[in-house]
């Protein structure tokens, strides 16, 4: 970065993305916070990460300093919903659709509230906190429980996501498919770097009301997932 210095607009972190669940560190490195005093501006993605980190006690690092954040609450139960982009009190983007400049708290838009308020009626209907706990504990087991079972892991989960490490595009599909069957989603892993490629799946640990559709379900998956690797 110190070559460069003088052409980076922005820097761009992220905390606890759905891809891995991983807190990257990139934000809080020093350099980067130097250069974000500077001017340079520096941006989180904490769509999945921003709620969850906030929600469960097993979660101990918080969101670094920077200049906007993007956060999703919708993720984190595993639904469609509203993202936020929130901003440092002292900046104001330059507006490149003159729609955005509208207050988006209205009943009739795509930027709507209503979204909002339903989520915060989830959170006083239900314990969501608790909730978080239990998804990040469950995650955990569920880690534990696949490795005993042999079962590879790409990274050991720091939020309720699991990573499973897999060798290669066909063995990903034909787990794909095995599953499927099963009747589970699987959620694709692939992250490419200059000389290294990592193949697998996740799952991913979503509140439920009910704790057998959050235990039971995912245990039966862990013994699918266990299953499939001892007989590969």
């Amino acid at each position: 970065m110190d070559n460069h210095e003088r052409e980076l607009a922005a820097i761009v972190s992220t905390y606890g993305t759905t891809q891995l669940g991983h807190i990257e560190l990139l934000a809080e490195n020093e350099k980067v916070q130097e250069l974000r005093k500077k001017g340079v501006c520096l941006h989180v993605d904490a769509a999945y990460g921003a709620y969850i980190g906030n929600l469960s006690r097993h979660i101990q690092r918080v969101i670094p300093p920077a200049d906007s954040v993007t956060i999703d609450s919708y993720k984190f139960i595993g639904k469609p919903g509203l993202a936020l982009l929130v901003l440092e009190r002292d900046k104001k983007p330059t507006p490149t659709v003159p729609y955005y400049n509208q207050s988006p708290f209205t009943i009739h838009s795509t930027l709507s509230a209503g979204p909002l308020a339903a989520w915060q009626q989830t959170i006083n209907d239900v314990n969501i906190v608790k909730l978080a706990d239990s998804s990040v504990e469950l995650a955990k087991r569920c880690a534990d429980d696949l490795t005993r079972l042999g079962v590879p892991l790409i990274e050991y989960p720091q939020m309720s996501i699991v990573p499973i490490r897999l060798k290669d595009q066909k063995q990903v599909k034909n787990i794909e498919n095995h599953l499927l069957q099963e009747g589970y989603k699987v959620g694709l892993v692939r992250i490419e770097g200059k000389d290294y490629t990592i193949n697998g799946i996740r799952i991913v640990i979503t509140p439920k009301i009910d704790p057998e559709l959050m235990y039971g379900s995912s245990s039966r998956l862990v013994n699918l997932i266990g299953e499939y690797f001892s007989k590969a």
